[in-house]
């Protein structure tokens, strides 16, 4: 009777039987950049630099990353949610001259 025992504690310590642990797995972040019209004039979007400094990338990120923390705090055993940024070259032109609205 006591090997049955052990062999069941061994099998259960296996499968993790009656432990929940929190996935590890930061977000996927997902970049889209705009694309406009021929008709629209546009910004160089290399000229800007890297998209991690840009405040717009910047902006999506924090609220987004802020929107993330609520989620896993309202649900501890769920994945996060994936952060879908949008790029926008004169959108981030704008934000830098302080005339963002």
């Amino acid at each position: 009777m006591s090997n049955l025992n052990r062999r069941i504690n061994t099998i259960e310590k296996q499968l993790s039987v009656g432990q929940h642990t929190r996935p590890s797995q930061s977000p996927m972040i997902l970049c889209v950049q705009r694309r406009r019209s021929k008709s629209e004039p546009t910004v160089n979007p290399e000229g800007l630099g890297a998209f991690e400094t840009w405040l717009t990338y910047q902006e999506q990120l924090y609220a987004d990353q802020k929107a993330n923390a609520e989620h896993l705090k309202e649900n501890p055993f769920a994945l996060p949610k994936m952060i879908v940024i949008v790029l926008d070259a004169d959108k981030e032109l704008k934000a830098r001259k302080g005339e963002r609205r």
